[in-house]
């Protein structure tokens, strides 16, 4: 169902934006099926979601703009419109995109390790991750969450601190069984958005993550569970 459904809409997603009562129950049964166990499946939607944040993006900032090629059907297809149209079709979209972010940011996969080795030469090395079928997946859900923080920052850095303070700071009760999976999650989506912000802004939503998730490590007990926390604050600082 996720193949057909993300086919057609790639091919004809200009006949269907112009019927809107037809296009949005199925970007919002896309966005269902996209919470979905399966993986193949998962992988399915990433890739439409993917070109589709790239597509709302680009047609926002240049309403005008030509083909994309004959290597992107979704792009390519009545890419012209003018600004007031594309702010509308923006408005009808924000809630659905507001879900997708959800969805990409729970289920956000591990980034590419980067190891440091010794060469036959000698030489100290940086050696990065062979492209895996997980690598290629981290990064068009890494893509599509930088269009989407483009299309709304405040959105995305208000869904973002929420869910910190949700893992860090409303969960007391829950310390003791907790499970750093949901935190390794959300700390990688972090991680991916780097850049995406003003300056800024960024900086004072850097600010705000790393304090909570500081909190959180005074908070743990046992030093698995601190090691856990800090690995995640290690990481979110060397990706900023």
């Amino acid at each position: 169902v996720a193949l057909l459904l993300t086919g057609f809409l790639k091919h004809h997603m200009d006949a269907m934006e112009a019927q809107s009562g037809y296009m949005m129950p199925a970007l919002k049964y896309l966005v269902r099926i996209s919470m979905g166990p399966n993986e193949e499946t998962f992988k399915i939607c990433v890739e439409f979601w993917q070109t589709f944040s790239a597509r709302v993006y680009l047609q926002n900032q240049s309403p005008s703009f030509g083909a994309m090629g004959a290597g992107a059907p979704l792009l390519m297809d009545g890419m012209r419109r003018d600004a007031n149209q594309q702010r509308e079709r923006l408005k009808l979209y924000a809630p659905l995109l507001a879900e997708v972010r959800q969805v990409l940011i729970s289920k956000m996969v591990k980034p590419p390790e980067v190891t440091i080795k010794e060469n036959e030469e000698g030489h100290i090395v940086r050696v990065e991750e062979e492209d895996t079928d997980e690598l290629a997946l981290y990064k068009m859900m890494r893509e599509a969450l930088i269009y989407l923080t483009h299309l709304d920052p405040e959105h995305m850095e208000n869904l973002v601190l929420q869910r910190v303070a949700h893992e860090c700071l409303e969960r007391k009760d829950t310390l003791e069984r907790w499970c750093p999976t949901m935190l390794n999650h959300l700390c990688w989506a972090i991680g991916s958005i780097s850049g995406a912000m003003q300056e800024s802004e960024e900086k004072k939503f850097v600010v705000s993550v790393i304090r909570d998730l500081l909190k959180l490590c005074d908070l743990k007990k046992g030093k698995e569970n601190k090691a856990a926390v800090a690995s995640n604050i290690m990481y979110v600082v060397g990706q900023y």
